[in-house]
């Protein structure tokens, strides 16, 4: 290719800086500054000649030229620019943590647009106009605009495809050891509230409801007796989702304020969880064929149609059996459900966050981060070239639990307030949203 010279004049003020220099023969490094010049571009290829400010020699003065041929420009590498503290995410609004994806965001928009590419879901607007708000109040309401707004400021997915195969190699390795820790640690708490309920205690605060337990399907016009025993179920496990809480590394770094709103907020999606461990999707029915149950804490199975007798809504317990069936099809074990447990309660992204708790929601974030990325590379070690897909119907599962939350839930209290029934102090005190409840002491306070 031809060589051709650009002769670029060199004002006092501006900067010329050889960084190698033995002969004028030899090729140069360097890096020049010049007004009104071609740009880098345009010099890229081509061989520039840069007069250099003179040097005495003696008595003598000399200009030294040199031939260089420019690189063709590159990327730019390294670090994202450092933050102040005042940054803005560019989706909601709320504080930026650093720029993810190509944008400057928080770790809410950063986690929520990374679930929606690796499950790949599929939304749609909640008022079909594709112009909700997407502030921090709002976000969580209509996902579409939401993932939207994320790809109109430029969140791009190869950035998390990328990220994938680069550690995809983990799969071939053994778990690292921080990961092991985490996972065990969290089993054993898993372990320890689904699996250490006495039932002779349980049967302590019971025994007004035994009758009812007992004639279940016999008895006539005692709804409100079977409701009350149901509520004193969900009392009873409600303290062992307390525990668990607990238990989690972190936690106690939070403010009480936040603790107990993180727990109201997720309570009917983790005492859903909480349910799944007691699922058995084809019990032997009395009279032939099989039926889906949950076994509840008097030992007795129970179907749908006994759900409905305590005077659950179908939109309620539809869902409810259809999460239990996906989790027993894909044969998650303790482990994982004990993640998902964690996923749950530690969720900030929800509307309505009290304005002084919200400076701690990062904090929540970096807790829950912790956990999300210990479960994708547990499942590339278990399921290898299939980790995306587990993972994926996996958090799906949140999804659904999450659909529960926000659509039935609210319709379920307003039935069970039409019925007039006494709920336990705990589950009253925590439907009530009232913040003045502990978490930390409550499992030792009931109401008979």
């Amino acid at each position: 290719m031809a060589r051709r010279s650009v002769i670029v004049s060199n004002p006092a003020y501006q900067r010329s800086t050889i960084t190698s220099a033995q002969t004028y023969k030899e090729e140069y490094e360097v890096d020049v500054d010049v007004v009104g010049s071609p740009s880098q571009e345009r010099l890229a290829g081509t061989s520039v000649q840069v007069p250099c400010r003179s040097s005495k020699v003696g008595s003598h003065q000399f200009e030294t030229s040199i031939t260089q041929v420019l690189p063709p420009k590159r990327s730019r590498k390294g670090p994202a620019p450092k933050l102040f503290g005042s940054e803005r995410c560019s989706i909601c609004n709320s504080k930026a943590t650093g720029f993810h994806y190509n944008v400057l965001s928080c770790e809410g928009c950063k986690n929520f647009f990374r679930r929606a590419i690796i499950k790949g879901l599929i939304y749609h607007c909640k008022t079909g106009k594709q112009v909700c708000p997407v502030d921090f109040d709002y976000r969580p309401r209509c996902q579409w605009c939401r993932l939207n707004k994320c790809m109109s400021m430029g969140m791009r997915s190869e950035y998390i495809n990328r990220t994938k195969k680069q550690n995809q190699s983990v799969a071939s390795k053994q778990l690292p050891e921080r990961v092991q820790n985490l996972l065990a640690n969290v089993r054993r708490s898993w372990e320890a509230a689904t699996e250490g309920v006495e039932k002779p205690t349980f049967q302590s605060y019971l025994s007004g409801a035994s009758q009812c337990s007992e004639d279940f399907d016999e008895l006539q016009g005692i709804e409100k007796m079977r409701l009350d025993f149901f509520l004193e179920m969900a009392f009873f496990k409600t303290k062992r989702i307390i525990k668990f809480m607990n238990f989690l590394p972190g936690v106690h770094k939070l403010s009480r304020d936040m603790r107990i709103w993180l727990f109201k907020e997720s309570l009917a999606e983790s005492m859903v969880m909480f349910n799944s461990t007691t699922y058995n999707p084809s019990f032997d029915k009395k009279n032939g064929g099989k039926e889906a149950v949950v076994r509840w804490l008097d030992g007795e199975w129970r179907s749908k149609t006994d759900f409905f007798k305590c005077g659950l809504r179908q939109e309620m317990v539809e869902p409810m059996f259809d999460i239990w069936n996906r989790i027993e099809g894909l044969k998650i074990d303790k482990s994982v459900c004990a993640i998902l447990m964690v996923l749950i309660l530690l969720n900030p992204d929800r509307a309505n966050i009290p304005e002084k708790i919200r400076s701690e929601v990062p904090q929540v974030y970096t807790i829950q981060e912790q956990y999300i990325e210990a479960l994708q590379i547990y499942f590339e070690k278990k399921y290898r070239n299939k980790s995306g897909v587990y993972l994926g119907k996996t958090l799906d599962i949140l999804t659904r639990l999450r659909n529960i939350s926000e659509t039935s839930l609210s319709k379920q209290l307003a039935q069970l307030q039409k019925m007039e029934c006494q709920m336990p102090y705990l589950l009253a005190r925590l439907f009530s949203y009232d913040n003045s409840i502990d978490i930390i002491s409550t499992s030792k306070r009931s109401q008979h």
